[in-house]
């Protein structure tokens, strides 16, 4: 079971927990611990929203976590890294919304749309 609280990511295998925290110095650690949602895609990799930190993926087989830059030159399809809730539709498309609109984001391709 995984659990994202305001002091990052909980895993529970039935007998202990891991905890996964953001680590300075550490870009393998989640980026912030403000966890406001988690989505689990068909391959077994989380999504994880952050407020304050944008978008994480982890693969709970390898514990590789992958930090997505949400911010860029492009204000535009990157709007912020406050992030509230994650859903995919469809396969492969994550549907974010954050605290400024509604972000399409593309798995594959690692783009962003924004909509405010």
């Amino acid at each position: 079971m995984w659990f994202g609280t305001h002091d990052g990511l909980n895993r529970y295998d039935g007998y202990e927990f891991i905890h996964y925290r953001n680590e300075r110095n550490n870009s393998n650690s989640i980026s912030n611990n403000y966890i406001y949602d988690i989505h689990e895609d068909d391959d077994g990799i989380l999504w994880i929203a952050t407020f304050g930190g944008g978008l994480n993926s982890l693969n709970p087989t390898t514990g590789e976590i992958n930090r997505i830059e949400m911010i860029s030159n492009d204000s535009v399809a990157f709007p912020g890294t406050s992030l509230f809730s994650i859903c995919e539709y469809p396969k492969g498309i994550l549907w974010i919304g954050s605290g400024e609109g509604l972000i399409r984001f593309d798995k594959k391709n690692q783009t962003g749309q924004h909509f405010p």
